[in-house]
């Protein structure tokens, strides 16, 4: 998702509410808790350089810093402590 994508998004819903992120992943859950999902909320958000990849188990990786292959994007930090 691009950042514009991203206001598009928010701008159709009250501003004044609290934004929280959710995963259903079974990597982020914890197998034992009986949850169907985890909460995140969103605690900060800053661009940064870095490079996209894969890596040899297929799991996505993001190095941060200046190469000849990073390209700047937009981070969000998110916290479970909410």
């Amino acid at each position: 998702m691009k950042v514009k994508e991203l206001i598009k998004l928010l701008q159709s819903v009250n501003p004044e509410t609290d934004v929280f992120c959710t995963s259903e992943d079974p990597e982020v859950l914890d197998s034992n808790s009986g949850h169907k999902f985890r909460v995140f909320e969103v605690s900060a958000v800053e661009e940064v350089n870095g490079t996209k990849s894969r890596g040899d188990d297929g799991i996505a990786t993001f190095k941060i810093g200046k190469s000849d292959h990073s390209e700047p994007h937009t981070i969000m930090e998110i916290t479970c402590d909410i």
